[in-house]
């Protein structure tokens, strides 16, 4: 792949932020310095980055593309049927505690 600044930007806009931020730390964690190398790790580099659902017992249950899909309709449909959501900020704050000492109620 050719390390001009406008393919690596092209590159890095069809990856979604969490897959540029993993791959980010995974390049500056391995001391690369050139642009090149950098060009090279874009290519090469697929963010380990599963998908799945947090069980209402907090546990991780990974999901394939139509389980997702499923689960992001039935969502919808549920918004769209009683205008009743959570806000990004209380799931952003959750999702920021978890794991600390002062982990916060999934927000319901």
């Amino acid at each position: 792949m050719d390390s001009s600044p406008q393919q690596l930007q092209e590159r890095l806009s069809e990856m979604s932020s969490e897959q540029v931020k993993s791959l980010m730390l995974a390049w500056l964690n391995d001391d690369a310095q050139s642009r090149e190398q950098f060009s090279t790790w874009v290519e090469t580099t697929q963010p380990n980055l599963e998908l799945g659902n947090i069980t209402s017992q907090l546990a991780f249950q990974p999901l394939n593309d139509a389980e997702m899909l499923a689960q992001s309709l039935e969502a919808l449909t549920e918004y769209r049927d009683n205008r009743q959501s959570i806000a990004h900020q209380d799931v952003a704050a959750w999702a920021e505690s978890l794991g600390s000492d002062n982990e916060l109620p999934c927000p319901q």
